[in-house]
């Protein structure tokens, strides 16, 4: 007859051979459902927040690019018009010195002749 080196395996449900996990712990950390809540409603009003923070300054570089776009046209525009007021002054100034010299030219014929 053969004897059974190990009398507890004939004894257990699972045959010999077969793996069987064994049963561990509950290590799961107890939670307070009510702690839980308030901690995730303290996150959301601080992700809020932030959110409003970084909506404010989007729309405050918004307003920047937008008033930087109009110094811009506005200097554009001021450059525009000192350009024609220098070509209407320099117009003007033509138109002066030729009056001047026919002016001259007159004088001297009705001197002269």
């Amino acid at each position: 007859m053969e004897t059974n080196s190990r009398p507890e395996a004939t004894a257990s449900p699972v045959k010999q051979g077969q793996y069987s996990p064994r049963k561990r712990k509950d290590t799961t950390p107890k939670v307070n459902p009510q702690l839980a809540v308030e901690l995730v409603y303290q996150e959301l009003k601080r992700v809020e927040a932030y959110t409003k923070r970084i909506e404010k300054a989007m729309e405050k570089g918004s307003q920047l690019e937008m008033s930087i776009e109009e110094l811009i046209k506005t200097l554009k525009e001021e450059s525009k018009k000192r350009e024609e007021y220098y070509i209407l002054k320099r117009g003007i100034l033509l138109t002066q010195i030729l009056l001047l010299g026919f002016l001259i030219l007159i004088a001297i014929y009705k001197f002269w002749f």
